[in-house]
């Protein structure tokens, strides 16, 4: 009844035993092959969303069933999803269902049995990785992208993304028999985005980046349905998530972005070690240098420091001065300290200067949220003529031509926030507007 066992995981095996119902010999197939892997006694009992566990028992566990045999995978830790299917050419019927046009194609490409046993084995990874994730997989893992082309030999130590896990893939040979397809999926870490490289690789070809920043607190879930599908039509290169206050989980934030699937980099934009979350790719480490204030200087940076060490973020510790933009900020007022005037612009480039010395690897001047006066050009340049690091500039820009403005003065990134959320629609034409930037003025 063990039938595979490995350091990650074990896969118990039996064939149905005659009963007076398929569910019935169903039961007691799963009551034998719990009893063999957690002892006699053992009860399998199900969640409210339908997912199986053991009373008592502290490992993930994924059962599935085929017309003549019963499969339950046990993990040591990682989250698993098991599922075991007899092949049939029926699945062709189906296939649409799981599979965009692009992947029936390559399914059409392939003939005969081969043809088969990919679609079998698209939908054993939907169908496993569903178990794993539950309902934020969508329906039949619809956020699972599964090349037929890929796995029409075979499936097995594939990694699969979902919007949310990277899945490790394991197709699973049962004895002799050639007519079943069993494949677990273990769940994983996503995997993240270089966002550092990929700004490195964007200064070096004299690309601009335009990010967009999403404040929590001001996207709620109608807003953030708009934000996609906007993102969908024009994605900026990056997308920032934070703000000076939040009331909303910047965790929970992130896994609605994740989940509308937009294959963008997410970085975290932090008003205190509290807005923080493994979700992103990565995070600015925020230290306000214009300010006195020791909390948002090291303070609160202590109190993240282990768990950011082990969170899977890429770190990129930035200075962040904040300069007068003609009202009070968000920021201002959240850290009670003053903006330096932009009327004091040596002292605006000393602190950028001092920044860098520090070994900051960007350095971001910032007009607040809403700012009535973004940076002005002449502060950008002064400060991109001393110092060689990465230079953000964001605050109080609504306008496509305030930000071409900037990327002329040297801003590397120029972050739009404020008028987006009021003026999402607009998103096309920042993007566009950088796209064409770019390309008339890169290397």
């Amino acid at each position: 009844m063990l039938y595979l066992s490995t350091p990650q995981f074990r896969l118990y095996c039996c064939s149905l035993p005659e009963s007076s119902s398929k569910r019935e010999s169903e039961r007691l197939a799963e009551q034998r092959l719990v009893a063999e892997a957690f002892g006699e006694g053992s009860v399998l009992s199900h969640r409210s969303d339908g997912a199986p566990f053991v009373e008592g028992v502290d490992k993930p566990i994924s059962v599935s069933h085929s017309a003549t045999t019963v499969v339950l995978a046990v993990s040591e830790s990682a989250v698993i999803g098991v599922d075991i299917e007899k092949v049939s050419a029926r699945i062709e019927r189906v296939a649409h269902k799981i599979l965009t046009a692009e992947q029936l194609g390559e399914a059409n490409a392939l003939s005969g049995e081969v043809k088969t046993r990919a679609l079998m084995r698209c939908w054993c990874i939907k169908e496993a990785v569903f178990k794993a994730e539950g309902e934020t997989a969508g329906l039949m893992g619809e956020h699972v992208s599964v090349s037929p082309a890929a796995v029409a030999e075979t499936a097995d130590k594939m990694v699969i993304d979902s919007c949310l896990y990277s899945y490790q893939i394991f197709e699973i040979p049962i004895a002799e028999d050639a007519t079943q397809v069993c494949v677990v999926a273990l769940q994983q870490a996503r995997r993240k985005a270089d966002v550092r490289c990929l700004l490195e690789r964007q200064r070096q070809s004299g690309k601009k980046v335009f990010a967009l920043l999403l404040d929590p607190d001001k996207c709620d879930a109608v807003q953030l349905a708009k934000v996609a599908d906007y993102c969908r039509q024009a994605p900026p290169t990056l997308i920032l998530v934070g703000g000076s206050t939040t009331n909303v989980s910047t965790d929970e934030f992130v896994r609605s972005l994740l989940l509308k699937d937009l294959h963008l980099p997410i970085v975290l934009f932090p008003g205190s070690a509290k807005q923080v979350t493994s979700r992103a790719d990565a995070i600015l480490l925020l230290s306000l240098i214009s300010g006195r204030e020791a909390e948002l200087l090291i303070g609160q940076h202590v109190k993240a420091a282990r768990w950011l060490r082990h969170s899977g973020l890429q770190v990129l510790p930035t200075g962040y001065i904040l300069v007068e933009g003609g009202r009070q900020s968000a920021v201002e007022r959240v850290s009670h300290t003053a903006p330096i005037s932009q009327a004091e612009a040596g002292l605006i480039v000393d602190t950028a200067m001092a920044g860098e010395m520090l070994g900051y690897e960007m350095i971001y001047l910032e007009a607040g949220s809403g700012a009535l006066t973004p940076v002005s050009s002449e502060i950008i340049a002064a400060t991109r003529a001393e110092i060689s690091r990465c230079l953000i500039v964001g605050g109080g820009i609504c306008t496509v031509e305030q930000m071409t403005a900037a990327f002329d003065a040297g801003a590397d990134i120029v972050v739009v926030g404020n008028y987006l959320e009021q003026h999402i629609e607009q998103l096309p034409a920042f993007v566009s507007a950088a796209e064409r930037y770019n390309s008339t003025h890169c290397l």
